[in-house]
């Protein structure tokens, strides 16, 4: 009896032991896409590319009072992070009066209206209203969203009739426009007015109209108007203090406002964001990039490299734009750029003819080097980084060609996308990289699988962004990486690769993607049929290991 009860006790414990390590599990497992809402599961409707319904694209975006339209695709899958912050920026937005519209860019349809509204990655957010849409260039995230509508929902501008009210303005927005008017000036009133239409779209630019003069006057004599009629831009910084810019209306006769507004509520130098690249693209200037170590190391050295950008900026005011970027964020823009990676800090500059220029990494970064860096660049002195490649490329011998994989250059990689009968396949990486080497060892042998079982419908392709410059509409933040362009849609933004670097987890997302249909056997298709009997076998043995070992658990309770 004593022997039965020490079992009974030794199984209770073992069924204990058992459940709690898989409930320890249960709770440690981290959350992977699917705990996550769905794609456009947020918002008040669905809106489609196409039809003549009141919930088609065409329709929605004609609304006289303005929507806000978030574009996402069920096919982007870092798109359903998003969802939280759109479904609480949904409520927020009723409230307010407004409406949320969501749309999927993923369908055939959707084609030209990418191109239309300039949507160039997702998710993107758009305000649209009379047929025209405005990108939004802020964080999305719900109080910034529901700002965003409250501001559209607005007049572009507010009035304000003493010094006390200019006061409060500018210190409640990060930039703010005062214009500060008589009567008299209304040609000035007018321009002031369309500019604050022009930029309303703007999240961070706000508009007062001041036609006192008293309260002008207290202005200038508190030297926060320098003159009365003027405009005045005052930009709060983020270290507390204030940058002012004046415009005088006798000088502005020749000045484009909104344009003067666009370049001045910009910092003289900021980090580079997502959210700010657009707005400095917009000022049609070059762009002078500074790459930093983001480590907290190297934070001492990259405050000094900073500080010698700012006074490189103050020289070529409103002649060039200048950002910092992080090597963490903007790593791989340097390798595009024709920069060495992972040596900081780097200058280059980024043009609006797609030409790319190189600061030598060899020289010490100063305002001096970097003046005259500039200098020479404005006095077409400079030679484009891809006619140095081109230089570098013809004095070395070519290399062969892999199988069916084809290697490309900035000549021939859009007249290999664009195959309307293949869905094309492009890898974008850096030759001589340790890392991207391993990953090519994966891709080339998902390329002998695809050829072995005569799939001919994927084409693939392989660009080296370390000797070529590829096209902007192409994503090389994260390198090395795998675009789709489908046979049915050969119009940006294409899908891209996020899963780990092996062959089985590529080439199953193959049929996920492709818009011709693909066929595999079974869910190895990295394996031949030698490797697959093997594999089998390799499972069967597990399996019956496993049973064994669940049998002799049993048995010992």
């Amino acid at each position: 009896a004593m022997s039965r009860t020490w079992q009974l006790l030794i199984g209770i414990l073992c069924l204990l032991h058992a459940l709690c390590s898989t409930i320890q599990a249960s709770a440690t497992v981290a959350p992977d896409a699917s705990d996550q809402p769905p794609v456009m599961s947020a918002g008040h409707m669905n809106a489609s590319c196409s039809g003549k319904s009141s919930t088609s694209l065409p329709k929605v975006i004609k609304s006289k009072k303005g929507i806000l339209l978030g574009i996402t695709a069920t096919s982007c899958r870092h798109c359903r992070s998003f969802e939280p912050h759109y479904a609480e920026a949904a409520d927020s937005i009723k409230e307010l009066g407004g409406k949320f519209v969501r749309v999927d860019m993923d369908g055939r349809s959707c084609q030209d209206w990418r191109e239309r509204i300039g949507v160039e990655g997702l998710p993107a957010i758009k305000w649209c209203k009379k047929g025209k849409c405005f990108h939004y260039h802020g964080k999305q995230t719900a109080p910034e969203l529901s700002a965003f509508v409250a501001k559209q929902l607005k007049p572009p501008f507010e009035t304000g009739n003493s010094f006390d009210s200019v006061k409060s303005f500018m210190n409640a927005h990060d930039v703010s426009v005062v214009a500060f008017l008589s009567e008299s000036d209304e040609d000035d009133f007018e321009d002031f007015k369309d500019s604050a239409k022009m930029l309303q779209a703007r999240h961070n630019v706000f508009f007062m109209a001041v036609q006192s003069k008293k309260a002008a006057e207290a202005a200038v004599q508190a030297e926060w108007a320098e003159r009365f009629p003027c405009i005045v831009l005052s930009r709060n910084l983020p270290s507390g203090g204030v940058k002012r810019s004046y415009l005088s209306l006798a000088e502005g006769s020749e000045t484009s406002l909104s344009k003067w507004i666009s370049s001045k509520s910009l910092l003289l130098v900021d980090e580079l964001t997502g959210e700010n690249f657009k707005m400095y693209e917009d000022l049609r200037l070059p762009m002078g990039i500074m790459f930093l170590n983001s480590s907290s190391e190297a934070s001492d050295a990259s405050a000094k490299a900073i500080a010698e950008l700012e006074l490189t900026a103050a020289h070529f005011l409103d002649k060039m734009v200048f950002v910092w970027a992080s090597s963490e964020s903007f790593g791989s823009r340097m390798v595009t750029l024709g920069l060495k990676p992972n040596i900081f800090p780097s200058f280059a500059l980024n043009t609006m003819d797609g030409h790319r220029y190189a600061l030598d990494q060899d020289v010490s970064v100063t305002q001096f080097s970097l003046r005259k860096f500039c200098d020479s660049f404005l006095k077409g002195q400079l030679e484009p980084v891809e006619i140095q490649r081109k230089k570098r490329r013809l004095s070395k011998p070519k290399t062969a060609q892999y199988g069916s994989i084809v290697e490309l250059e900035a000549e021939t990689l859009e007249t290999f996308i664009q195959n309307t009968r293949k869905d094309v396949v492009v890898m974008f990486y850096v030759s001589g990289s340790s890392e991207h080497e391993i990953f090519i060892k994966h891709w080339r042998k998902a390329a002998d699988r695809l050829e072995v079982m005569n799939i001919s419908s994927v084409m693939m392709g392989q660009f080296d962004v370390g000797t070529h410059t590829p096209p902007n509409y192409i994503s090389t933040d994260k390198l090395p990486s795998i675009m789709m362009a489908p046979a049915n849609d050969k119009v940006p933004p294409f899908r891209y690769y996020h899963g780990k670097g092996k062959v089985r987890p590529f080439m199953n997302w193959l049929p996920e993607v492709a818009s011709i249909p693909i066929h595999f056997e079974n869910d190895t298709p990295d394996l031949d049929a030698e490797m697959r009997k093997a594999y089998e076998e390799q499972m069967a043995e597990r399996e019956q290991r496993l049973k064994e070992k669940q049998k002799n658990a049993k048995n010992e309770l």
